[in-house]
């Protein structure tokens, strides 16, 4: 089959993260990137878990092997950022590590119907197989 589709739901704690990076890790076995998918995965997982709203977390990873790439998404309840201003100073060096790793990455939300308040929020990266 070209593309086959792996998903797990993981909590949103330390173990969850690590769960979730070696998940990818077994997705991407045959890639000669597997330290790259391995590492964006940990990133996209721990961004996701930060910032849970109910405890866990998504990672879904689509694998196009004959057209040679793989992507990979972290779901997440949206709710309340525990923490203050002083506080985010410290988080967002994760996704500069996706940025420099993945071929295309990105991020939205799904809010609800009236549109007043994001459900979810996906982070996302897309790196090449090859």
């Amino acid at each position: 089959m070209d593309v086959s589709e792996y998903s797990g739901t993981f909590p949103a704690t330390a173990e969850g993260v690590h769960a979730a990076r070696h998940y990818a890790r077994a997705v991407a076995v045959a890639s000669p990137r597997i330290h790259d998918v391995e590492l964006v995965a940990c990133e996209l997982a721990l961004c996701a878990a930060r910032d849970s709203a109910d405890g866990e977390f998504k990672l879904t990873a689509v694998r196009h092997r004959f057209r040679g790439w793989l992507h990979m998404e972290a779901v997440r309840a949206e709710g309340k950022r525990a923490g203050d201003a002083d506080g985010e100073i410290a988080y967002g060096y994760g996704l500069m590590i996706v940025d420099s790793l993945a071929d295309r990455w990105g991020s939205y939300s799904v809010r609800d119907a009236d549109g007043s308040r994001a459900r979810t929020a996906t982070t996302w990266a897309e790196l090449s197989w090859t």
